[in-house]
């Protein structure tokens, strides 16, 4: 009985190498071309979302940036003002 299943094994097995080489192994390259490439267009994607973000943080970051320092030169020049008016009260009383 051994004797016969042998050859039938090993026909089987050379059918399921041929299967797998001419049908399963092209298919799979196939499939991995394919992720490949959406793997790459994630990728590029994903890149994109990020400069963009980015550059939007950064325009963010310098217009508060500008806000603030509009604000310091305002107060500055408030106090500068101030600073000659007692100035001038300690000129004037003295």
């Amino acid at each position: 009985m051994t004797q016969k299943t042998t050859p039938f094994k090993k026909q089987m097995f050379e059918v399921l190498v041929e299967y797998t080489e001419t049908f399963l192994l092209p298919l799979l390259d196939n499939r991995f071309a394919e992720v490949k490439t959406d793997m790459a267009a994630m990728k590029y994607e994903l890149k994109d979302y990020t400069d963009r973000k980015l550059a939007d943080q950064k325009d963010y970051m310098h217009k508060r940036f500008n806000e603030q320092s509009t604000e310091i030169k305002k107060i500055s020049s408030q106090v500068s003002e101030i600073m000659k008016r007692l100035n001038k009260v300690e000129h004037a009383v003295a």
